[in-house]
């Protein structure tokens, strides 16, 4: 699957849709804010996409993005990654890096001890 977030909506293309090649394709869903970063979980099965202070799971059956954190006083998240199957988030900000449990949006810990901003995770 190829997920493409662009400032009004998140576009997803399986890969026999890619292997033809369209020239053009609808949006999947719309998006309200402008996404940060994206991430599949390492098995594919989930979507996160990342907002200036927010983390959503994209749910295929429904369309829709359900929250997984909300981070009004944060810094914006700029880097995103998934592990253990989308149950593990992993996102960076201005100068740290948060794992969060992504079925109960708990944090379950922090690095704080980055002195440049984080620009990418994998």
């Amino acid at each position: 699957m190829l997920a493409v977030c662009t400032p009004g909506s998140l576009v997803l293309l399986d890969p026999s849709t890619l292997k033809k090649a369209p020239s053009s394709v609808p949006p999947t869903l719309p998006l309200s804010s402008v996404p940060t970063a994206s991430a599949w979980a390492p098995d594919n099965s989930v979507l996160f996409v990342a907002h200036e202070s927010a983390v959503h799971r994209y749910d295929a059956t429904s369309s829709s993005l359900g929250t997984v954190l909300t981070a009004s006083a944060a810094p914006p998240i700029t880097s995103l990654t998934s592990k253990d199957k989308g149950d593990t988030v992993i996102f960076g900000d201005q100068d740290s890096i948060t794992v969060l449990d992504a079925n109960t949006g708990k944090v379950a810990f922090r690095l704080d001890t980055h002195t440049a901003p984080v620009s990418g995770l994998a």
